[in-house]
């Protein structure tokens, strides 16, 4: 990764995932298609008692090697 990602504000967690590429992809790669994947919502207990639905939301890559 060079500096230039960071100035334009890539995350830290896509820094690494962009460096997997790199390390599974020798020969380099191409993005096939990236969005928002299936996520997951679950039920978290509060201190007082309440309970409460934490939706989280998930990123993906689809790449290819070349």
């Amino acid at each position: 990764m060079n500096n230039t990602n960071k100035e334009q504000g890539i995350s830290s967690d896509l820094q690494d995932a962009l460096a997997l590429l790199n390390d599974s992809c020798g020969s380099g790669y191409v993005i096939v298609r990236e969005g928002e994947a299936k996520g997951r919502a679950r039920v978290v207990g509060g201190i007082e008692g309440g309970q409460e639905v934490v939706r989280e939301r998930r990123w993906g890559i689809e790449f290819r090697c070349k």
